[in-house]
């Protein structure tokens, strides 16, 4: 995905998380992108939360804005300070 590489080419402090076929690239404290949402389950300045097939992904920080979103991906903007997967329970 060219949104990833164009990101972890510019990284310098950060990670990449991979859950339930999603995948989260964070750049520490500067921006989170994501891959495969399905949908914006809540936002705010510092708490962005998105929908994926299986469960929730939810990112904290101060300052957070959505740069891009479409497509299925996602860019957060701001002070990320940590990105969690949640899985889906199933009854």
């Amino acid at each position: 995905m060219r949104l990833f590489e164009e990101i972890l080419s510019k990284a310098g402090d950060g990670g990449e998380v991979g859950f339930a076929g999603a995948k989260a690239v964070f750049l520490g404290g500067r921006c989170a992108a994501l891959e495969n949402v399905r949908g914006i389950y809540a936002f705010t300045e510092e708490e962005a939360v998105f929908l994926l097939a299986r469960g929730r992904v939810r990112v904290a920080g101060n300052g957070l804005r959505i740069a891009r979103y479409g497509d299925g991906d996602a860019l957060i903007e701001g002070d990320v300070r940590a990105v969690e997967f949640e899985r889906e329970e199933r009854a």
